[in-house]
């Protein structure tokens, strides 16, 4: 939010620019549209959505150690992973790439402040 903020030149456009890409990037996330079902040409999104590993490794914290529910569609927390395609989270990796994330936009928003509003008004 804090990179698109610095790149329109009224606040309220980059709220409602956030509000479509962080939309975009929950739609994308896995939980509307299951990581199977996105098209070949759309998966790009999952992928580059930070929303995406967050909710692996939610998912993966929440049902990976549940032995039983009272649901014929999800037996165990397993199912729910398989369901979901979370059967091969890896959850150092995940919250790695969140950290990454977290890094490169915060130097990139210096980087653009530095470079387009240093010293004006």
């Amino acid at each position: 939010m804090s990179v698109i903020a610095v790149l329109v030149p009224h606040y309220i456009v980059g709220i409602a620019l956030g509000a479509g890409i962080f939309g975009f990037f929950m739609l994308c996330q896995g939980f509307f549209i299951m990581h199977d079902d996105i098209p070949d040409w759309f998966i790009w999104g999952y992928y580059i959505a930070f929303h995406t590993y967050s909710f692996r490794v939610f998912m993966y914290n929440e049902f990976d150690s549940v032995d039983s529910f009272d649901s014929e569609l999800f037996p165990t927390g397993q199912s729910v992973l398989h369901f979901y395609s979370m059967e091969d989270v890896d959850i150092g990796r995940d919250l790695g790439i969140l950290v990454a994330y977290v890094v490169f936009f915060r130097l990139l928003f210096m980087f653009i402040l530095w470079r387009y509003h240093t010293g004006k008004r």
